[in-house]
């Protein structure tokens, strides 16, 4: 069992089925908040660690959680490009007329 992925990173519940071969027994053990282990931390001073991979790709918290960048631009750079565009317009519209009146 393993809740629906939600963007609060603070909050999970789940629970795995455990079974042993030998003598059939099953058993359940819950999985919570406190016994995840995030991309990127490293596990030290243990002998054995198994592993349970919850959510991977774009449905991971941190990847809903992530928002892209916006550029910082002011004003005056702003208008700069519209000034550089209509600069590189214009310098085209003349190359064009030019070329037609040498041929």
């Amino acid at each position: 069992f393993s809740e629906d992925v939600g963007k609060d990173l603070y909050k999970y519940e789940g629970s795995v089925t455990l079974e042993q071969s030998e003598s059939q027994q099953t058993g359940t053990a819950p999985i919570g908040i406190d016994n995840t282990v995030w991309r990127g931390a490293f596990i030290r001073n243990t002998v054995d660690c198994v592993g349970l991979v919850l959510y991977t790709g774009m449905q991971t918290r941190m990847m809903m959680n992530s928002t892209e960048k916006k550029t910082k631009s002011s004003n005056v750079e702003a208008e700069v490009n519209k000034g550089l565009v209509l600069v590189l317009c214009l310098e085209l519209v003349l190359c064009a007329i030019s070329t037609i009146l040498m041929a």
